[in-house]
């Protein structure tokens, strides 16, 4: 089994990805990445300072996204206008996050009462010519920092011993 490990998730000092032999609980835990510790490939001397929880592994490879360095920069989040229509209706009436420049208040005010009335309304509704609650126009976006450097990785495991690491950085 690997999994993550760390003191916060949100802001970790320490921890990183682990694997653990299931079939002996003798074992004990075998270090696959290092926060603080484990270089990153690719790069001459930074280490990993981020891992998210959530990895695939197939008992051969785990694949995992990671940061390092502390950089940061600032992306603008849109809400979505097509998919899940709760999630929609969510992000541009109800998320205190979100900044909202509706294209006209009062409309914006009286289609989120409206879809709010209506538990959202229904698919029926909103594909039908005028029905539902209607569609909510304008810009909501959320402004998020992010690490400047991330990237995916896939990491090959041997045994209880880590080998090879590839990454992609965004």
């Amino acid at each position: 089994m690997v999994f993550v490990g760390s003191d916060n998730e949100d802001n970790p000092t320490c921890g990183g990805i682990y694997m653990a032999d299931m079939a002996d609980a003798d074992a004990g835990l075998t270090s696959l990445i290092d926060l603080g510790v484990t270089i990153v490939p690719g790069t001459t001397d930074e280490p990993f300072t981020r891992v998210a929880e959530l990895l695939a592994f197939d008992g051969k490879y785990v694949a995992f996204w990671g940061t390092w360095g502390t950089d940061t920069k600032q992306v603008m989040n849109l809400c979505p206008e097509t998919g899940n229509r709760d999630r929609r209706f969510f992000c541009k009436c109800k998320d205190e996050n979100i900044v909202k420049q509706p294209t006209n208040e009062t409309a914006y005010n009286e289609t989120c009462k409206a879809w709010t009335d209506a538990c959202y309304g229904s698919e029926e509704e909103e594909k039908e010519e005028g029905g539902g609650p209607g569609k909510i126009e304008g810009v909501f976006y959320q402004n998020t920092t992010v690490p400047t450097n991330q990237g995916i990785f896939v990491m090959k495991v041997d045994g209880k011993s880590k080998s090879k690491s590839k990454s992609k950085s965004k």
